[in-house]
């Protein structure tokens, strides 16, 4: 008696199993935008996968006075403004890297190229 009670409980835990935990995180898109002429404004979408509260800061490397970019916003934003001033583009193709950090959802980044 004392083995089937033991077998009935194994057979009943092993059909129960706890659902792996879903990682909530920030998403971005897109994650590399190219501006080639005339074309100098963009947007992009910066929002999360959870209804908790969002904020993020965005710090620009290496510093580009040829990017324009909000450092920083809260909630989801599917319409975020990036652009580029042409006259202040230095070589024929620019590069920046734009890093998103957010209060709980880590950080991720946007690759920015100008061409000339």
């Amino acid at each position: 008696m004392k083995y089937l009670l033991t077998s009935c409980m194994l057979a009943l835990l092993s059909g129960c199993s706890v659902a792996p935990a879903v990682q909530e995180h920030m998403v971005i898109a897109p994650r590399t935008i190219v501006f080639s002429s005339p074309q100098q404004d963009s947007t992009v979408s910066i929002t999360h996968t959870c209804t908790c509260p969002f904020s993020w800061n965005a710090t620009v490397s290496p510093q580009a006075l040829w990017l324009s970019f909000p450092t920083n916003q809260s909630g989801d934003k599917t319409d975020v403004p990036i652009s580029i001033d042409r006259t202040k583009l230095i070589a024929d193709t620019n590069r920046a890297t734009v890093t998103i950090a957010s209060n709980s959802y880590g950080s991720d980044s946007i690759v920015v190229i100008a061409i000339k």
